[in-house]
């Protein structure tokens, strides 16, 4: 969600932003890591997270170059550290970044998890982008209000020795 990749489809983008607040306040006291994935550009100021969404203390921030938050990032690494074995993926956009995250979180094993209400595509339809990732890798489509729930319920649970 950094800020030139948002204003190519701001208002597109806008609809996501408040599930994106709620999810990120709700997974933030459940205690679930959280890792920004932002794309490295010319721009300093347009590589930043747009402001409603900026990263808090304890987020934990990688940069990327290419599509893929895996791709020489050393994330495999991070997420393993932490323990993680299922990951929550949303932002922009579903067919691209958010398609080759998935990917390779795939291979990786994670089971993968995305809220349809806090993703949006580039060119290609969100929902139709979303049935494809369903279909191929095996990805669970939820909605961010199910999310929010299944968190707050896991966070009265929290194991010590494994991270959601």
């Amino acid at each position: 969600m950094i800020k030139d990749f948002v204003s190519l489809k701001l208002e597109e983008v806008s609809r996501i932003v408040s599930n994106l607040k709620r999810l990120l306040e709700v997974a933030r006291k459940a205690e679930v890591p959280i890792i920004y994935a932002n794309h490295v550009l010319k721009s300093k100021e347009g590589s930043k997270v747009v402001d409603d969404l900026k990263p808090a203390k304890g987020d934990l921030i990688i940069e990327k170059s290419e599509y893929s938050a895996f791709s020489r990032t050393g994330l495999d690494k991070m997420l393993r550290k932490l323990r993680v074995k299922d990951i929550i993926l949303v932002g922009i956009y579903t067919d691209l970044c958010i398609k080759h995250t998935i990917a390779d979180a795939f291979h990786r094993g994670y089971r993968i998890v995305v809220p349809y209400d806090c993703v949006e595509s580039y060119e290609e339809d969100n929902s139709g982008a979303l049935s494809k990732l369903k279909k191929v890798y095996d990805v669970e489509v939820t909605s961010s209000k199910t999310l929010i729930k299944q968190l707050l319920a896991s966070s009265l649970r929290v194991d010590d020795n494994y991270h959601r």
